[in-house]
């Protein structure tokens, strides 16, 4: 396992073999948990999460794997994309 983010774990995205484009598209954001407003109740648990993702090497010892997975839901108009985008987790 790699503690690498996602983006960087490969030199380039994989490629279709028939045309040769890129079947991906890689995108970093530049966001910080310093542009979310969330309450304690949410910030906390989702911080959580992302300690465990990039201390996976300490629950590979345990046979255990991090969450990987958030469901994100609540009304139009809300920070959910925001907040997936700042999540490495996502």
């Amino acid at each position: 396992m790699t503690n690498l983010p996602p983006c960087n774990q490969f030199s380039e995205p994989p490629k279709d073999k028939d045309t040769g484009l890129a079947l991906l598209e890689v995108k970093q954001f530049d966001l910080t948990w310093d542009h979310i407003v969330l309450s304690e109740k949410i910030f906390d648990p989702l911080q959580e999460i992302v300690l465990e993702n990039r201390k996976q090497d300490i629950f590979a010892a345990y046979n255990l794997k991090p969450k990987n997975k958030l469901l994100f839901c609540g009304h139009l108009a809300v920070a959910k994309l925001k907040l997936q985008k700042s999540s490495p987790a996502h």
